[in-house]
């Protein structure tokens, strides 16, 4: 199950600033630090679970007494019940802007938060679900292997279908599937078995990306065997279609955030993108022209790119490469800022000015929040020197 680990003091990304953060003293020891969307969570060393920042729509699961004293500001333990009453043990937790899914020790999945579309899959109309429940439809006990949103990074947007991928490659879908399945508590959409029948090679990763090959929203399905796939409903049936480009050769996938383009890392370490709108571009970097086709009144991009061909040359000075691509949450403009992490460790960032800590010589222009040029901004010489002491925890 993929983690974002990180040590005793962490660092994170204001509005405006980098800072420190650091664990409140009152949690004590703990296992793991996971980033939400504008919320922050812990699991201390009796796998229970503890929360500050961002409550919209009541993800934390509080209740009403709690959310009248909540500020935000100081770490709250999360109270999690099962059928018996007993409290819940945590191992891993999935947040977004909206909603909170929380994964058991015993492997059950609880949710709090929006239930746009029936995305809780609790089987309820209701459009907030308050305290935590357990969702409805999965097998019992079963290993999970991840939880996907269709808006990872979104920080205005709500779900309108999440997936869960099982340990076994079966994949179950609350909300509108895109697949002909619309349910408000999860269901199978894609048995592993029938992969492997017709494929020879299990289920590694699956999530939702918008803006690929102009399809507003589309499954994209990883296989152990490295080839990669992305899913349609069409004719009353589900047709797999095979990204060529990448066969055999793909060993991770990633989509950073709401409507962005899907991001491709290769075997061989080279990492590709895809994507269909300006400002995307403009937030990872990248030149608008690179735009090149027009479908249905849409500039999109006919093929995949290897972004060591598109991205600043000195970026790869002494035989540097990336090692990962991260990002932070969207702003309620579209705007966001994405960070290259090198091998050599080196980080550069690109995008929103105000998530970088620049000040507003970095604006591209009058009308803009963003900055065109991608700039160093740990890990070298030439770094900013108001960001100069910042380090990247691997992770």
């Amino acid at each position: 199950m993929t983690e974002q680990l990180f040590p005793k003091k962490l660092e994170e990304i204001s509005q405006y600033n980098w800072t420190n953060l650091e664990v409140p003293s009152e949690i004590g020891n703990y296992k793991k630090v996971i980033i939400g969307v504008n919320t922050i969570f812990v699991i201390d060393d009796n796998d229970e679970l503890w929360a500050w920042g961002s409550n919209d729509y009541n993800k934390l699961g509080l209740s009403n007494e709690a959310m009248k004293e909540y500020t935000g500001r100081d770490a709250v333990k999360l109270f999690i019940k099962d059928l018996n009453n007993n409290t819940v043990k945590v191992s891993h937790v999935y947040s977004w802007y909206a909603v909170t899914f929380v994964i058991s020790t015993t492997n059950d999945v609880y949710v709090a938060g929006s239930n746009n579309h029936g995305t809780a899959g609790i089987n309820s109309d209701l459009e907030t679900i308050n305290t935590f429940q357990k969702v409805a439809g999965l097998p019992s006990g079963e290993e999970i292997q991840c939880i996907y949103s269709d808006t990872p990074h979104g920080n205005t947007s709500l779900s309108n279908r999440i997936i869960i991928v099982m340990e076994n490659g079966d994949i179950y879908s609350a909300g509108d599937s895109m697949l002909g399945k619309t349910s408000k508590i999860f269901t199978k959409i894609i048995s592993n078995s029938d992969i492997y029948n017709k494929y020879n090679s299990n289920v590694r990763k699956a999530i939702y990306a918008n803006a690929l090959y102009n399809h507003n929203v589309a499954l994209v399905i990883l296989l152990e065997n490295g080839n990669l796939y992305w899913i349609q409903y069409k004719n009353s049936e589900i047709v797999f279609n095979k990204i060529e480009e990448f066969s055999e050769n793909v060993k991770d996938i990633s989509y950073l955030y709401t409507k962005s383009p899907l991001i491709v890392e290769t075997i061989d370490n080279k990492f590709y993108y895809c994507g269909m709108k300006t400002l995307d571009l403009i937030n990872f970097g990248l030149d608008e022209n690179l735009l090149t086709e027009v479908i249905n009144g849409t500039q999109v991009m006919k093929d995949f790119i290897d972004l060591e061909e598109v991205l600043p040359s000195k970026m790869f000075e002494n035989n540097d490469s990336i090692k990962k691509i991260m990002n932070g949450s969207q702003a309620a403009d579209g705007t966001t800022n994405f960070f290259y992490i090198m091998n050599s460790g080196k980080v550069w960032g690109s995008g929103s000015i105000k998530r970088l800590g620049l000040g507003n010589e970095y604006i591209s222009n009058a009308n803009s929040t963003t900055t065109t040029e991608i700039i160093l901004i740990a890990g070298g010489n030439e770094a900013l020197s108001n960001l100069k002491d910042i380090k990247i925890k691997d992770f």
